[in-house]
């Protein structure tokens, strides 16, 4: 993707928030064949990215420090026996499905988000450092090449001991992914990405102009974001690394999320997660480096 495209991809998503010329840092102009990647890693990479989201939003809910820790990471996308494709990705006690709505080889392939938390346990799934999560609608969009990735998610959260506690929240994705041609070891493909994600928090006003209620959707953070994907190849596990930095409003030290995870048994039917973590912690720069 250009700079010139990344510039304008920045102003769709919110430069409210880059005033201070933070949006830009960082965002290089990457060069490289288009990835093309499968259905299930396109599946899987959507669950994984919203779970990522949702984390995020869980520190525009509690602050960085009040939503730091350790969560484990699991999760699959299969081909289903009558031929659609669906899995979901799980981070600790909250749980996102994915479910293939359209795929098109001209135009690209399309996501259903829902959430996929244990409606009979309220009290204890689909819960997060006392927040419950409850994704109303979402969905994730692959160009046709599989370079270009847009995401939208509307989701609630609620405290558990503070039930009237509640922040409504959407978030907005554009990433861009591109194979590396120059990997340290010749038959492995690697992919990267960079990309930003906007948090709003939406709220019903009145309209100053027909008195009616009119939903809007207040910027409350921006995050840039950068992916590391080695595939599988036949011989070692592949890895996938999705790291977010809080980029606005600004704070020092920076805050960071980092969601790992070895990739088992990959093929055009079936992708798995396993021995993943997500990590929110803050940190003084530079970040944590991606593998090679």
């Amino acid at each position: 993707m250009s700079l010139h495209t990344k510039k304008l991809a920045a102003a769709i998503i919110g430069t409210a928030f880059c005033a201070s010329g933070a949006v830009a840092q960082g965002l290089g102009d990457e060069t490289g064949p288009s990835p093309n990647m499968n259905t299930t890693e396109k599946g899987l990479f959507s669950a994984l990215e919203a779970q990522a989201s949702v984390l995020a939003g869980l520190v525009t809910a509690l602050s960085c420090g009040g939503a730091a820790g350790t969560y484990p990471v699991s999760g699959s996308f299969t081909q289903q026996p009558n031929g659609t494709y669906a899995g979901s990705v799980r981070v600790d006690r909250s749980t996102v499905r994915a479910t293939l709505e359209t795929n098109s080889a001209t135009d690209g392939t399309s996501f259903q988000f829902s959430d996929g938390s244990n409606v009979a346990d309220p009290l204890n799934d689909g819960v997060l450092k006392g927040l419950r999560h409850s994704l109303h609608t979402g969905q994730g969009v692959w160009d046709a090449t599989g370079a270009m990735y847009v995401a939208n998610l509307d989701w609630r959260t609620q405290e558990i001991a503070f039930p009237n506690q509640i922040q409504d929240l959407d978030q907005h994705i554009i990433k861009d992914f591109y194979l590396d041609t120059s990997p340290p070891q010749p038959f492995t493909r690697v992919y990267r990405d960079s990309g930003l994600e906007l948090i709003t928090k939406k709220r019903i006003n009145t309209s100053l102009i027909t008195q009616a209620p009119v939903t809007v959707g207040y910027p409350k953070a921006k995050w840039r974001q950068d992916s590391f994907y080695r595939r599988h190849d036949g011989v070692g596990a592949g890895q996938v690394i999705f790291d977010k930095v809080q980029i606005a409003p600004f704070a020092h030290p920076l805050c960071f999320i980092r969601v790992q995870a070895t990739v088992d048994g990959l093929d055009p039917s079936a992708a798995n997660l396993s021995a993943g973590s997500a990590t929110i912690f803050s940190f003084v720069a530079p970040a944590p480096a991606i593998p090679l």
